[in-house]
């Protein structure tokens, strides 16, 4: 997903320039039924029913990981209720759908609204635009590769999943809020958009710290639980990009234009 972000904004603004807007719409969509249809043929929720694996592959995945294990646990589908009202009461759970609006609500930004403030704040082209975008994306898929690996060697080499995790999220975290600082104080489009590319390396950079922690502290419901962490982030981090576009048409109403209209908002 991050290495396709990478590359839509240029997609797009090629075939817009082509097809115009409205076929584009079609372009994709029908790329995305494609893209589902294949899933349904390939995907299948018990491994033993998907031709791509093989016995000790399945005897693996049965035994919980523990390779010396040689039957399978008949109760692998099996687990208890999720308890609830445990998880609402549980600080990890708010705290963990919390740092992921700040990571959300930035990425968000990065995807829909950036090309918009290129062009309108900026007065780049569409050409441009779709170039600058697709940089700030492709340092984001970089870092979020790179956050997957510097993860697990700061878990390896300090032995706390806990403070390595910690520090990663930290340092990211001030990438992000300093590289969107830095952006708005410069009037040079190109190294304003090297900034905002470092900010979104910050916040992918975060992610696979984020990803690793709601893995170890929800136990047999991983899938409900982050699911349950993710949503909270990506609903608030909707609610910010409806209200920066409210901000941005009340700037407009107010009379502001340019980089006057946007920059306050980011």
């Amino acid at each position: 997903m991050m290495i396709g972000g990478t590359f839509v904004p240029l997609a797009s603004q090629k075939l817009i320039n082509t097809f115009g807007w409205r076929r584009t719409f079609v372009i994709f969509g029908l790329v995305a039924l494609a893209w589902a249809v294949s899933f349904y043929l390939w995907f299948r929720d018990d491994p033993a029913d998907h031709t791509g694996t093989n016995l000790a592959e399945r005897l693996l995945i049965d035994s919980d990981g523990d390779s010396t294990r040689k039957s399978a646990r008949p109760d692998l589908q099996a687990h208890g209720p999720i308890p609830w009202a445990h998880v609402f009461r549980n600080n990890n759970v708010w705290l963990l759908g919390g740092g992921m609006i700040t990571m959300s609500g930035v990425y968000m930004l990065m995807t829909y609204w950036y090309p918009s403030y290129l062009q309108e704040g900026r007065g780049a082209s569409a050409d441009l635009s779709s170039w600058l975008s697709g940089m700030v994306l492709g340092t984001g898929a970089f870092g979020c590769f790179f956050g997957g690996w510097l993860t697990d060697f700061l878990v390896r080499r300090t032995g706390s999943p806990r403070w390595s995790r910690t520090a990663q999220s930290v340092v990211g975290a001030g990438l992000a809020a300093s590289g969107l600082l830095a952006s708005v104080f410069t009037g040079n489009t190109v190294l304003s958009s090297i900034l905002v590319a470092i900010a979104c390396l910050g916040v992918q950079l975060e992610l696979p710290a984020w990803w690793a922690s709601p893995t170890q502290v929800s136990g047999k419901h991983v899938g409900a639980l982050f699911g349950l962490m993710n949503m909270i982030g990506n609903v608030g981090a909707a609610i910010l990009q409806t209200l920066f576009g409210y901000f941005v048409e009340m700037m407009k109403r107010w009379g502001y234009t340019g980089r006057a209209r946007w920059d306050p908002g980011i």
